[in-house]
Formats: C-alpha cells, structure tokens, sequence
C-alpha cells in the first residue's frame, strides 16, 4: 500500500517507522525536513509539500501538534485535500476538537478516519497501541488492515517524596491493579525525575482544553480536568514546555514549596 505521513513529531515517526517495517511504500513530510532523515535511510520518500507527499497514495495519515497545523496541512496552498487522489482516505492521528474532524471529512469528501492513538510512540514501533477509529463504517472496515499493522500521576508521586516514601516501593506499587495501566509506562519516568519523553507538557495542556471546551458547551465544569490545566500551564511558564508531561512533578513540587512550606502546612491531597 502507497502511504503518505504528514507530521513526523515522536508519534508522527513511529507510524511512519511501523508502516516501513511492514512493508508499505512511504512517503513523508515535515515542516522541518532533517526529522525526515532516520526515515529516508530506511526507505521513506521525503516530498517537499503535503500535496507532493499525497499524489497516488492510497492513505495519508497526519499526525500534528493542534488544529491549526492540522488545517493548514489539510486545507492550505497545495495541501491534502486539493491533491489527495479520489478513491484515496485521510486518516487523521493527532489530538484535535470535533469542529476540525468535522472540517476535514468535509474537505475531502467523507473520505475521513479520525483515529486518535491510545499509547506511546515506543508502543506504535511495536504494534501494541491501540486506535479509536471512528467514519464511515465502509471506510473504516477498509482500513482495518492496515490499522491492525500499527495497534496489537504526578502529583501522587510528589506527595510521596515529599513524606519520604523509597522511590522502590512507589515503583512496586506502578505495577499493582492500584495504578491504571496507562499510567505504567510512565511512573518510573516521573520517580526518576526522567523528562525527556514523547508528548509534551505544552500539548498536554492543549489536550486538557479541548476536553474542557468540549464539556463545556454540554454546561459541565470539570474541576479536575482545570486543575489539571493549570498545573500544565505552570510547567509550561515554568520553562518545561518542551519537556516530557510527566515534567509536571517539578510544578506540583514547586506549588508545595511556595504554598505549603512556609505554612506549614502538608503537600495537597493526591489527585488519581
């Protein structure tokens, strides 16, 4: 199968990378063509513009930060839906609001896939993630092949440290039914102060707010989910915007030392 990946971010890669291990002819772009380069060593086409990358492809897939990059890919001078063939399918992997699906199905014709990825781009590589894919359901049914091919808790660790608990128990206690399983993978990155990962504080944020946006228009507040925001934004502001989400520790323990230890008072109660 012909496909074109459009985004080569951490998650953008790995679909490119899994899909080249599979045996698909890719072709790739990026707004910075040097991410490009692990992927034309390994076979991958690297086009100049995102209708380049999509002209007699059978899929395109875009995986991009937020709406906007998302649009303007989409919808922009020589973009996907003026050069995308017309039996070809867009299927869309990034993080965005239901209005942007909404705009994409139409630019090109139903011929859409919204299918955000539940995992880490090491989980992609593998094939263990897993997609929620959602179209037309003789759209869908036709790509579950090649779907099939790419699938197979800060503040409660800074309240920990900050009462002494041994970092090895922590870690013991990740593995236990007591931690969901999403959040497995992730929990030594946060014991060890590891930021260096794959998504974002800065997109993490954005996802939050979409959430946020989405509940608010059926007039729910989610008073977590804001909490959850801002502690984000204060990562953000704090420097760590590029950093790894599990980054968020560093804001949750520098909340308690401005809040809490001049009070004397103890560390917020653990949000699950």
């Amino acid at each position: 199968m012909r496909i074109a990946v459009l985004g080569l971010g951490s998650m953008g890669g790995a679909i490119a990378g899994r899909l080249l291990d599979a045996g698909h002819e890719v072709r790739v772009w990026n707004r910075t063509p040097a991410r490009a380069e692990p992927l034309t060593r390994r076979g991958a086409v690297l086009d100049a513009s995102p209708g380049a990358a999509v002209g007699g492809v059978d899929v395109a897939i875009t995986s991009l930060s937020d709406d906007e990059a998302v649009l303007g890919v989409v919808l922009g001078d020589d973009g996907v839906a003026s050069c995308l063939p017309p039996a070809a399918v867009l299927v869309d992997c990034s993080t965005v609001s239901p209005e942007t699906s909404r705009s994409l199905a139409r630019a090109v014709g139903g011929r859409f896939v919204d299918a955000p990825i539940l995992g880490a781009p090491r989980a992609v590589a593998a094939g263990e993630t897993t997609i929620l894919a959602g179209g037309d359901d003789t759209v869908v049914e036709r790509l579950m092949p090649l779907l099939g091919q790419l699938t197979v808790l800060a503040e409660a660790v800074a309240t920990a440290q900050a009462h002494g608990i041994a970092d090895d128990l922590l870690a013991a206690l990740g593995r236990t039914p007591l931690v969901a399983p999403a959040l497995h993978n992730r929990l030594d990155d946060v014991i060890r102060g590891d930021h260096e990962g794959w998504f974002t504080t800065r997109l993490g944020r954005k996802d939050v707010h979409l959430v946020r946006e989405l509940a608010a228009r059926g007039g729910l507040d989610l008073a977590v989910a804001a909490t959850v925001e801002e502690l984000l934004g204060q990562a953000v502001e704090a420097g760590l915007g590029d950093r790894d989400i599990t980054a968020v520790v560093e804001a949750v323990r520098s909340r308690r030392s401005r809040d809490g230890d001049a009070a004397g008072a103890p560390p917020a109660p653990m949000i699950l």
